[in-house]
């Protein structure tokens, strides 16, 4: 019998008057409690008697005994998930017709955390031989751990074989790959398993050359059932997860057409890369997408992560500056170091530092943030996430700033901004300085008054920065702060239109305007030579120019008390 709760397990009659089973829900989610009360009798001599489950929506069981009439000692009690079927039995038993039972006595059942044990995702070259790892997040109770593999034949010139893993030296491991398409697997410990990430296994694999993008690896019961055992042999809380042997197929920067890639180098694959960093597109994990598009450094294929170095280096590629290599390397993130502990301390340093300008605002306006760097010179790429806080900031919008060069290709995911979180990638092919960025946000008229952090992370476009030949270069990253004060202030907006000698309107064009601190905001005109800045404050003084190849603009200085608009540029022969 699965899924059995018993409290008390015996020939009751629930018929007679004042009898039955009632059941009622008490608390308020996520801590609400069903509660199952028996009012019976026994079947043999009539008693009363009355007890109770209550099931507790955090996993915690309760037994609750009111009037028995008796000991429990012609009942069972205790909970069961499986019965042995397929190999797993999961049970639970206080007593089993044992005189165990009082009137008013409690039984408490919390559930333990369960061992996940989980086949590692692998890339591997056709034709050659490797090792799957099989990992275990191990509570540090696990002696023997037990599963099966069904693979595809075809691949594989061999059947596969296995081996202890690197957290289970001197164990004793046994494998049954009688059957083609399944492997048994068996590992026992010399003693437990330490608590944390754990390589329980290797299973090996000879492939052949092959066309094929990937091949499941699925968990099954045959040869040998799933399970995980303690050091007494009693069986533990377990979950199991498949994993893919994927298959290096392709090149290096192969990406557009996805997938697969479509065996060409060109501007497209660029494209892909940008939003790979930022992350509005995700590698998939059945195809070599991820270990394709990590590029830097190129003399490794790759290093495990996606940030702007693979940009400059996808660049490369295209360009020819580097010639195409075959696709290698890792195809995901690398693994956390099994048993570490978390990783607290990114380690970037240096004498280059990139940092978030303090700025101030009121509720209600419009803020503009720079972020700028401290450059040696080389910088053409710059990748990097800003969190912030989604209750005082909110539409975050990106921009060059204007110390960006006039080639730079700005790249932006703004699909968490309300969760708080910007991804930016900025790639050029001269070098970065000074504000390179801005990001206008708005200050909700809610927002609480206070300085409020902007900080760098890796959360969805990793930091980096990275020089011409796509190696990343050493920086320290400085957060900032937005102080909100004061009551809500009037922002006004600026528009025109930048216009040639002859009265036609220059399209991109980049119109700055700067305030009396220094900080810059940059748009581009539109087809017909209009542009507009929204959110100025009042009551400044601004300075506003226009950078074109084409023309020379005169600047031009103005006090924002209202909105303004037909703020016209004309070049200069």
């Amino acid at each position: 019998m699965n899924n059995l709760i018993s409290p008390f397990w015996d020939d009751l009659r629930t018929d007679g008057t004042g009898e039955g089973i009632f059941t009622s829900v008490s608390g308020s989610a996520p801590n609400r409690i069903f509660n199952i009360e028996w009012r019976a009798e026994y079947f043999s001599s009539g008693l009363p008697l009355n007890f109770e489950a209550r099931l507790y929506e955090s996993g915690q069981i309760d037994f609750v005994y009111g009037t028995l009439n008796g000991d429990g000692s012609s009942a069972t009690v205790g909970i069961q998930k499986a019965d042995g079927t397929g190999g797993s039995l999961n049970f639970s038993s206080f007593s089993c017709n044992t005189a165990s039972l009082s009137n008013g006595m409690g039984i408490t059942y919390s559930c333990a955390s369960a061992s996940s044990v989980r086949v590692i995702d692998t890339v591997v070259t056709p034709g050659q031989i490797d090792a799957v790892p099989v990992v275990m997040t191990s509570q540090g109770t696990e002696k023997t751990v037990a599963f099966s593999l069904n693979y595809d034949i075809n691949p594989f010139s061999t059947k596969p074989t296995a081996s202890c893993g690197s957290s289970a030296p001197g164990c004793t491991v046994t494998f049954n790959n009688s059957t083609s398409g399944k492997i048994g697997v068996t590992v026992t410990s010399a003693g437990t398993f330490a608590a944390g990430q754990r390589e329980v296994a290797k299973v090996n694999f000879q492939s052949l050359p092959t066309g094929l993008a990937s091949t499941p690896l699925t968990v099954g019961d045959t040869p040998t059932a799933r399970q995980i055992l303690g050091a007494s042999n009693n069986p533990l809380p377990s979950t199991f997860t498949g994993g893919v042997v994927v298959f290096a197929q392709g090149i290096e920067g192969d990406l557009a057409g996805r997938n697969t890639g479509d065996g060409q180098l060109l501007a497209g694959d660029v494209t892909i890369e940008r939003q790979f960093v930022v992350g509005t597109l995700i590698p998939n994990p059945a195809f070599n997408e991820f270990q394709r598009a990590d590029t830097s450094p190129a003399f490794s294929k790759g290093d495990g992560q996606l940030d702007s170095t693979d940009v400059v280096q996808e660049r490369r590629y295209v360009v020819a500056l580097d010639g195409p290599q075959s696709a290698g390397g890792l195809n995901a993130a690398p693994q956390p170091v099994l048993g570490a502990a978390p990783e607290t301390d990114k380690g970037f340093g240096g004498n280059r530092a990139m940092r978030v300008v303090a700025a101030t605002a009121s509720p209600g306006s419009k803020v503009t943030v720079p972020v700028e760097i401290d450059a040696d010179g080389d910088e053409v790429a710059a990748s990097f996430t800003l969190n912030f806080d989604a209750a005082k900031l909110g539409n975050p919008v990106a921009a060059l700033g204007a110390d960006a060069p006039s080639e730079t290709v700005l790249t932006t995911n703004t699909n968490n901004a309300g969760s708080g979180k910007l991804g930016v990638l900025v790639d050029s092919t001269s070098a970065l300085s000074k504000q390179f960025v801005l990001i206008t946000f708005d200050i909700l008229a809610t927002a609480e008054e206070g300085p409020t952090t902007i900080s760098f992370t890796d959360d969805l476009a990793r930091r980096g920065v990275s020089d011409a030949d796509g190696i990343r270069l050493s920086t320290r990253y400085e957060n900032g702060t937005v102080t909100i004060s004061g009551a809500a202030a009037a922002s006004f907006a600026v528009s025109g239109r930048v216009l040639t000698p002859n009265g036609r309107g220059l399209r991109n064009a980049q119109v700055t305007i700067v305030d009396q601190s220094g900080t810059a905001r940059t748009v581009t005109t539109s087809s017909f030579g209009y542009y507009q800045f929204d959110g100025i404050a009042s009551g400044a003084v601004y300075t506003i120019g226009v950078a074109s190849r084409q023309y020379r603009f005169a600047a031009r200085t103005v006090e924002i008390t209202d909105n303004i608009s037909d703020f016209d540029f004309v070049g200069l022969e």
